[in-house]
């Protein structure tokens, strides 16, 4: 499709072709336009979120995420079944699934006569609020918006985070409560650790906070780089989402930061090798089979064990993990459904400290798979995708590692009212990535200084034989080069070898044009770097 290039070419405006023509995602999409569409319901969807008030309205029980998602998930469902958001992909129908899903299992559980509400509830909560985030964020533009916005409402509740650390008092819920009609959750400070109260800030646990700004922590380092900000900014904008993290108290939120830190750290340090995250699984595997032989506890155990503020708390879970499992082996197809209770020692709580382990207890395997499979295939798909543009790159890493936390940290949390709907509010936005042109210029391999590979001069004698045949056919009045088709590759088009590389995705510029000044970059527009 290069009609656009083609009048640019007659007009004389001197643009590439790589930037006339229409970019071109998966299976043949064409990419969203770049421009910040829907900011509203962008900034919507955040404030929410901050917002833990209930009400009733016609004798249900709502808070202001429920009742937005209730108002988007038409549109958003309109959208998505049209072809506006691009082609449908495995998750979206895996969500769709799990909604079915949901509906068997509590009918089958409880009866029809008490599942409608509590079903329409989580529906709209869990697909809803995926879909919108699928339908209404549908361009770098306007994730980077969604993503501004979100450090800012971070950078907001900051403060109060840490006031609560030194005094113990919700400020912000108690005002809340205050307002008439409006019911607030209160405080569940359970003292201080290691000198300090743990922040609740806007939400109904603390480990409910810690949750949702640590994911923002890649998106502070990687989707401000990707908007040109400098180290300063990206620094300080960390540093924000860390503080506020650790204001939570809560040791699931604060691994959650440590592990994208990691795979930041690890991605950067070895971007050079293509294998790195090959090695990387297979140092895990290699600890896991040490720690398997040398401890007296089962790996995750000794994990765990360490990677907590108190030791209770560790076993805690651990108890939690091996009797809920031991449900979910016994109720594996339908699940328990809302269940009442569950099989445990009298002295345990009937909290259940694991999202994951939560939704495979009341749902069965087949609901998990399908809540947690399209979360694994998305990160999956994102970070195998080779993207025509460091921008896309960076976004795709933000999400990928953002992600791979948020499903750490619910191993320690059992996710309710908005934090698993801001979530998967994230994991739908992230999508349009899949759509964004992948790269059709061939891997530029390292090259030593001083010489020159033989593929890059066989490039050179073509292109300067190509550029020669062209300039015969303009002498010989013909205005036709000669030039075939190649098998197996896109044909060049282009009039000249500068078109060519344009078509390519790689612009001739005094750098480009030399292959030692770009032997590391994955990226043309980006001479030496990766």
């Amino acid at each position: 499709m290069d009609i656009a290039a083609d009048q640019s070419d007659a007009a004389g405006q001197g643009r590439s072709a790589r930037e006339a023509k229409a970019p071109m995602g998966r299976a043949g999409v064409k990419a969203p336009a770049e421009k910040a569409a829907f900011p509203a319901i962008t900034l919507m969807m955040l404030i929410v979120t901050v917002l833990p008030v209930s009400f009733y309205m016609g004798g249900v029980l709502l808070n202001p995420s429920r009742l937005l998602l209730m108002v988007l998930i038409f549109p958003a469902l309109i959208r998505w079944a049209s072809g506006k958001v691009g082609k449908p992909i495995l998750p979206d129908y895996m969500f769709l699934g799990f909604g079915v899903w949901m509906l068997i299992s509590l009918a089958l559980n409880q009866g029809i006569g008490r599942t409608g509400v509590y079903w329409g509830s989580q529906f709209v909560e869990v697909v809803g609020a995926y879909f919108v985030g699928r339908a209404f964020i549908i361009s770098r533009a306007c994730f980077m918006f969604m993503v501004r916005a979100y450090l800012i409402l971070i950078l907001f509740l900051l403060p109060i985070g840490i006031y609560e650390n030194l005094t113990g008092e919700v400020i912000y819920l108690n005002l809340l409560d205050s307002l008439p009609g409006l019911d607030a959750p209160g405080s569940v400070n359970y003292g201080p650790r290691m000198g300090l109260h743990r922040a609740q800030v806007a939400f109904h646990h603390p480990i409910l906070y810690g949750v949702v700004v640590s994911t923002a922590f890649s998106f502070a380092w990687l989707v401000l780089k990707a908007k040109g900000r400098g180290t300063g900014s990206r620094v300080i904008s960390s540093a924000i989402v860390t503080v506020a993290t650790i204001s939570s108290m809560s040791a699931g939120a604060i691994v959650s930061v440590a592990t994208q830190i990691m795979l930041i750290a690890w991605d950067w340090i070895l971007r050079a090798n293509a294998a790195r995250w090959k090695i990387f699984f297979g140092i895990l595997a290699f600890f896991y089979v040490v720690i398997d032989l040398v401890s007296n506890r089962s790996p995750f155990a000794a994990v765990l064990s360490r990677l907590t503020f108190s030791n209770s708390t560790a076993y805690n879970r651990i108890r939690i993990w091996d009797f809920g499992s031991a449900e979910v082996m016994r109720h594996p197809i339908f699940g328990m459904g809302l269940f009442s209770d569950w099989i445990r020692p009298f002295f345990m709580s009937d909290s259940i400290d694991n999202h994951w382990l939560l939704m495979a207890m009341r749902f069965g395997l087949p609901g998990i798979f399908l809540l947690l499979g399209p979360f694994i295939w998305i990160i999956y798909k994102i970070s195998r995708k080779q993207f025509a543009n460091e921008q896309s790159y960076l976004l795709g890493r933000a999400v990928v590692f953002s992600m791979s936390g948020a499903i750490i940290a619910l191993c320690t949390v059992a996710a309710f009212v908005s934090t698993f709907s801001m979530i998967l509010f994230l994991l739908g936005g992230a999508v349009f990535l899949l759509y964004e042109p992948s790269s059709t210029a061939p891997a530029l391999q390292p090259v030593k200084p001083g010489r020159r590979s033989g593929r890059a001069r066989q490039g050179s004698e073509s292109a300067q034989a190509a550029g020669a045949g062209a300039g015969a056919g303009r002498k010989a009045g013909t205005g036709r080069t000669g030039r075939k088709r190649r098998s197996g590759a896109k044909a060049l088009q282009g009039e000249s070898p500068a078109e060519n590389l344009a078509e390519s995705g790689i612009e001739e510029t005094g750098a480009e044009a030399d292959p030692r000044a770009r032997r590391y970059s994955r990226f043309p527009d980006k001479p030496g770097r990766r």
